[in-house]
């Protein structure tokens, strides 16, 4: 037999048997079930802090072949509009440099593609394509 603190005294079975019973009621109370205690959920951002360029000079360029190296698909948000065409942004300084667009086509100056800096609320916003290895 064992002894608790107040001397009340316990079967081990009976002891046992009232653990498995709690473990049951809990897990079928309610609507909702009780998560796996070995289950591995993985926190996944959805936004991105930080600069990204595509630019190998850039200081944001590590973060972009980081987070495509790692499966994310990178969309750049100007004011909850997606951006084509972008090529750096960053959401500390709200701003972002694509390139100019007309027609569908960007725009080209001797053979170079003009690009714009438009200011406003930017936003990275990240999908994941595939989970890297």
């Amino acid at each position: 037999m064992v002894h608790n603190q107040q001397n009340r005294q316990f079967e081990p079975d009976s002891r046992n048997q009232f653990h498995e019973k709690r473990i049951i009621s809990l897990s079928t109370d309610g609507d909702h079930e009780m998560p796996d205690a070995f289950e591995r959920r993985r926190q996944v951002r959805r936004t991105f802090q930080g600069r990204v360029s595509c630019d190998k000079s850039d200081r944001g360029y590590e973060n972009y072949t980081n987070l495509l190296r790692d499966g994310y698909k990178i969309r750049i948000f100007l004011n909850d509009v997606e951006q084509a065409h972008c090529l750096i942004a960053d959401p500390d300084e709200g701003w972002i440099m694509r390139h100019q667009i007309a027609g569908g086509k960007p725009v080209l100056v001797r053979g170079v593609a003009r690009t714009e800096i438009v200011k406003g609320n930017v936003s990275i916003r990240l999908e994941r394509q595939f989970r890297a290895d």
